[in-house]
């Protein structure tokens, strides 16, 4: 059962079942800007797909895919977005760089660590566009 909620987006309404999908109750129906970060799967399935999310996009928000090598990563690293009240479209860059990246994923260090590892936290630069976006959302708020 689909329950009509107030909670103070531009529509006054949501039209989706806040009780059976807690994402879209947390993000959308509280009406402020949100981000969720997910790597790109190469292959299966996004958490993206299941149906709290799917019920984000179909009320609005919206994905930015990009590589994160072009910000200093290492390797590519493929990377969604899916945002809602900010302007993310800046980041949507994909890898231009001849020969590629190594491929680290399963591959180890010769401590058995994982090389994926040194790739978890974001570069520096993606870390400063992020800043920005967010500074911009909350200073409009400020207004």
């Amino acid at each position: 059962m689909v329950r009509r909620q107030t909670h103070g987006h531009a529509d006054n309404t949501c039209e989706c079942d806040c009780e059976r999908d807690p994402a879209c109750d947390i993000m959308r129906c509280q009406g402020k800007p949100w981000a969720v970060e997910q790597p790109h799967p190469q292959e299966g399935v996004s958490m993206f797909d299941l149906q709290g999310f799917k019920c984000l996009v179909d009320t609005g928000a919206e994905r930015v895919l990009f590589d994160q090598c072009m910000y200093g990563q290492k390797t590519t690293n493929p990377t969604w977005i899916l945002f809602s009240g900010l302007d993310m479209h800046d980041l949507r860059v994909r890898c231009v760089h001849e020969g590629g990246h190594p491929k680290l994923a399963g591959k180890r260090n010769q401590d058995g660590s994982y090389k994926t590892g040194a790739t978890a936290a974001y570069p520096a630069k993606l870390n400063a566009a992020l800043a920005r976006i967010f500074a911009r959302a909350i200073a409009k708020t400020q207004q």
